[in-house]
This record gives structure tokens, sequence and C-alpha cells, in this order.
């Protein structure tokens, strides 16, 4: 896979038995085809956990909800204590990261009401922090560090 804009990270990597690659994921502690999107997927969660010391159990990793009546997944929801704090959509790194993956997580937010959303391809990063109060979205250059959620 293609390097992105992470620090490098340590992988479990195997072929199965149809010489197909896998990645070992953490949060689900299962092998998983190792896609574009997965690879950016797998990057972030490494990156949640060694660069913001985010638990993992406090990551949920492909959560399936509906939204009128069709179902949705969601790619990362990270929680603070017992509240949904930051929902992250990961793209392949061919995707741009445009307003209609931004109108996505909106939809998507509507039901976790997180705090911080991220939009990643694994080479651009976009950050919001949502003021539910004032009903506001403003961009972000980075994370505040996770202690400050």
């Amino acid at each position: 896979m293609e390097p992105l804009n992470f620090p490098p990270y340590q992988f479990r990597l195997r072929l199965n038995s149809e010489k197909r690659e896998e990645i070992f994921d953490p949060c689900r502690k299962k092998w998983l085809f190792l896609t574009p999107e997965e690879w950016v997927r797998q990057n972030w969660l490494q990156h949640l956990v060694n660069a913001f010391k985010i638990p993992l159990s406090m990551i949920t990793v492909e959560g399936g909800f509906k939204v009128v009546q069709r179902q949705k997944r969601f790619d990362v929801l990270v929680y603070k204590n017992t509240s949904p704090a930051l929902l992250l959509e990961c793209k392949s790194t061919s995707a741009p990261i445009n307003q209609e993956v931004l109108d996505q997580i909106l939809v998507y937010n509507r039901k976790y009401k997180s705090k911080f959303l991220v939009l990643s391809n694994g080479i651009q990063h976009k950050y919001f922090k949502v003021d539910y109060t004032n009903g506001k979205l403003t961009e972000l250059l980075e994370l505040p560090p996770y202690e400050d959620w």
C-alpha cells in the first residue's frame, strides 16, 4: 500500500489462502481484506491510539445504523467517557475530500452528535468542531488533545 500522511506505524499483515493481502484490525480483533479504504482506516486507528492516546475500548469501527429506513455504516466513532466525541469518515486516496463527503458525515452525525468530525483519504485530513448551541460547524487546523475533548 502507498504511504499516507501519518507517522509510520506497525501493522500485522498476511496473505490469506487465496493470496489476498489482509490486515489485522485491533478494534474488531479480526483479519480484513487490505483495501485502499481499509488502509486509511487502519492508519487512523493507529494514529488515534498512538498519537492521541485513545484507549481501544473507546473506539468503535464500522458500526451500523439506519437513516430513513436505509442501512448505513460509519467508519470510526470515538467516545469520551460514554458520549460520542469524534466521528471519522475514511475514503481511499483516490477519493477527493469534498462537500459530498462532508454532507455524508453530517447526515451520520445527526444520530451520534459528535463534537468533532474528521474527513480523510489518508493524504488530506479535514477536521471540524460542531457547536450545537449556536448551530455552527468550524473547520480546525488540527484536532485538540483527547483530554480536551
